[in-house]
């Protein structure tokens, strides 16, 4: 009767078909011996990964099946950690095909699954992603995360991943979430009617939830849960308790013209909001193709607002680009361009301006406490759209104004929106203001030059070149301004009289 070290010493040295046949004669003669079934499986795990260096699927079936058939007991989780790391590379390369047997990787999971793997563990991790990139978007993808059970996620699943060549991707934990998160949004085919609507499992979403709101509560940093969290929320009809999630992502992300998009669709009850939503979603840069269904929705809630010009203007540009690509034109396009309004109203050059107006009013539906200050412009740069500003010296900073703005002038008082739930000088929401701020005032006296002639003085107002004069009396306005090389605040002119 052979020993486990003896066949441990063979297969180490290569020979893998004797220590297979002894192997199997051992647990023939004692079934029940742990150590022969031990033996037989570390035998199989070898095999295993030249089979899938091979590329051999049949085999590689037939080990993992007298795996399977061999009853190892579960406290063997050694070996299942191992088996993980060359089950998982089979899937690997099955995916990386022109042609992905998903019908066959199915079998194999649903064969692997109920072995006893370590869990959390890298191997199972492993696992995951192999299973994730070879279910996703398949119809087999819920199944796949139910059996799975993702809160086995940990720690290590939630890092992002660094390539070699140092770019990073998303952690397999959030893909995972997303994944699971759009196949339960996209909902499921109805057995008796599979030609019909896909059907909402609320059930499943109200049990993955709570998944997904641990995850966004012990990992910040995730990028989209948050998002999901509220689109799967307003499926189930809380469309308050999907706002309320909804909007730390939202406020995180308000440049993307998604965020104001879903926020328009939050709001399709209150047709203001909505129309501010939309529109501040196409003054976001984005691809034309796109903007074509924000664009139709926001032309639909203008024609009921009787905002015609603006309406055809959506209408116009959106079957532009939908034409462009040889896309066809919805029906409703389609009758509005039929329309005695649409056919008896000039549209507008464009709705730039209809967007610029509209997006203070959707700010605040992000931020509805917004704490507003009066401040004044200190330091433009109008070709990189940055402007530094101030209120006092207490209270300054900069910002990039082209979303709200065209153009500033040093001088310019500017009434300036922050999240008063944040301590940050973040700008949310500016506009012009009438009222004065406290940090400019006029002065007058003589100019004294300095030696190099490159800047002067009137009393404690700094002149700059640019506006220097010849020597004798002036006046003008002076601003608070920071000088970097003194490190405090100064006045400085920025007009002269």
């Amino acid at each position: 009767m052979p020993t486990f070290n003896e066949i441990k010493t063979l297969r180490k040295s290569g020979n893998l078909s004797v220590a297979f046949q002894q192997a199997q004669e051992w647990v023939q003669m004692e079934p029940e011996n742990t150590w022969a079934k031990r033996a037989l499986a570390w035998v199989l795990y070898d095999l295993t990964k030249e089979e899938v260096n091979n590329n051999n699927w049949g085999q590689f079936e037939a080990n993992i099946q007298e795996l399977q058939n061999l009853g190892l007991p579960d406290d063997e989780q050694m070996v299942f950690e191992n088996f993980a790391y060359p089950i998982g590379k089979m899937v690997f390369r099955s995916t990386r095909q022109d042609t992905q047997d998903t019908v066959r990787l199915k079998s194999l999971f649903d064969g692997v699954i109920s072995f006893p793997f370590p869990k959390p563990s890298k191997g199972y991790s492993f696992l995951l992603k192999a299973f994730h990139k070879a279910f996703k978007e398949t119809k087999y993808y819920l199944e796949f995360t139910d059996r799975w059970d993702l809160k086995h996620l940990e720690i290590e699943d939630f890092k992002e991943e660094k390539l070699e060549n140092g770019r990073t991707i998303m952690s397999i934990g959030e893909q995972v979430l997303i994944a699971n998160a759009k196949a339960l949004l996209s909902g499921e085919v109805d057995d008796n009617n599979p030609f019909g609507d896909r059907i909402i499992n609320e059930n499943k979403i109200e049990q993955y939830l709570p998944i997904l709101e641990n995850a966004i509560e012990n990992y910040p940093n995730l990028k989209y849960p948050a998002y999901y969290q509220g689109k799967l929320l307003m499926a189930i009809g809380y469309n308050k308790d999907a706002l309320e999630a909804y909007l730390p992502f939202a406020r995180k992300n308000r440049h993307q013209f998604l965020v104001w998009e879903i926020l328009g669709d939050f709001y399709s009850a209150d047709t203001k909001k909505a129309i501010a939503a939309y529109a501040t979603a196409l003054s976001c840069k984005s691809p034309k193709e796109f903007l074509v269904k924000v664009k139709e929705k926001l032309a639909e809630l203008l024609i009921q607002q009787e905002y015609l010009n603006h309406a055809k203007t959506e209408i116009e540009e959106l079957v532009a680009t939908r034409q462009s690509h040889q896309w066809r034109l919805t029906s409703k396009v389609n009758n509005w361009q039929k329309s005695s309004w649409y056919n008896n109203t000039n549209g507008c050059l464009n709705n730039y301006e209809f967007y610029r107006d509209q997006k203070n009013e959707a700010i605040k539906l992000l931020y509805p406490n917004l704490e507003f200050q009066i401040a004044t412009v200190y330091f433009v740069n109008n070709e990189r759209g940055i402007a530094n500003w101030i209120v006092d010296t207490n209270t300054n900073g900069f910002f990039k104004f082209c979303p709200f703005f065209r153009r500033l002038r040093i001088g310019d008082n500017l009434k300036l929106g922050f999240d008063s739930t944040q301590k940050s000088t973040d700008v949310i929401t500016a506009e012009k203001s009438n009222e004065s701020g406290t940090c400019i005032k006029n002065f007058s006296g003589e100019l004294r030059l300095h030696g190099s002639g490159n800047f002067g003085f009137v009393n404690d107002v700094f002149v700059p070149k640019d506006l220097l004069r010849k020597e004798g009396s002036i006046s003008g306005k002076a601003i608070l301004a920071y000088n970097k090389r003194k490190e405090n605040w100064g006045w400085k002119a920025y007009k002269i009289s």
